[in-house]
């Protein structure tokens, strides 16, 4: 099973999907699960027992994002025995996590 990790604020954005249908190409009939940001917990992590994490894209920036919902997404970046594996502003979530600076570019 996987899990995607849906970053999307209220569901805008279409990096979830993108990602589901892009592994149901590659992998058919896998089972993917798609759960909330805010939703996770490393507990509910240990209880899908995904053998793999997608973090999706983000559909807002990261300052519009409360810390406390990204808690258990952090807590699961750093301790998750799985791989993980994050899809643009998935990577930027990981770089939240531990710490690094992310902020829009100047176009």
């Amino acid at each position: 099973m996987l899990l995607i990790i849906d970053n999307t604020i209220e569901g805008v954005g279409s990096s979830p999907r993108e990602i589901r249908s892009a592994l149901e190409r590659i992998e058919p009939g896998v089972r993917i699960v798609t759960e909330r940001f805010e939703n996770i917990s490393p507990e509910h992590v240990k209880t899908l027992n995904p053998s793999h994490i997608f973090l999706s894209g983000q559909s807002h920036p990261w300052d519009r994002y409360l810390r406390e919902d990204l808690a258990g997404v952090f807590h699961v970046i750093h301790h998750a025995p799985q791989p993980i594996l994050g899809v643009c502003g998935g990577q930027q979530q990981i770089a939240l996590a531990y710490g690094a600076p992310v902020d829009l570019i100047e176009r």
